[in-house]
């Protein structure tokens, strides 16, 4: 699962709009916006190495017209885990039995 966290970072290159933090921590994608006369989004995926820290592992440009494609595709999509299924319950006075599989 993947963490957002919308930093405004900004660089001469362009603005950080997001770090996107893997649940294990070991991989990031920020996402930058690159302004001027072709805006584009850059994609940048890192992977944590001991000793080396962060690296870039590959990056990925947008222009405005592949990040207007993107962002449709994604409009109706959810990435949710889905709900756990919950075991029955049976309640006797201060004991709650779980019955799992039944």
């Amino acid at each position: 699962m993947l963490a957002t966290t919308g930093t405004g970072r900004s660089h001469p290159a362009g603005q950080l709009l997001a770090e996107l933090i893997a649940a294990d921590g070991r991989t990031k994608v920020e996402l930058w916006l690159h302004p001027g006369d072709a805006p584009r989004l850059e994609l940048v995926q890192y992977h944590w190495g001991s000793g080396v820290g962060w690296y870039v592992q590959q990056r990925l440009a947008l222009d405005a017209d592949q990040a207007a494609s993107l962002k449709a595709a994604l409009a109706g999509v959810s990435l949710s885990p889905a709900p756990a299924s919950r075991p029955r319950a049976e309640v006797d006075g201060n004991v709650i039995r779980l019955l799992f599989g039944q």
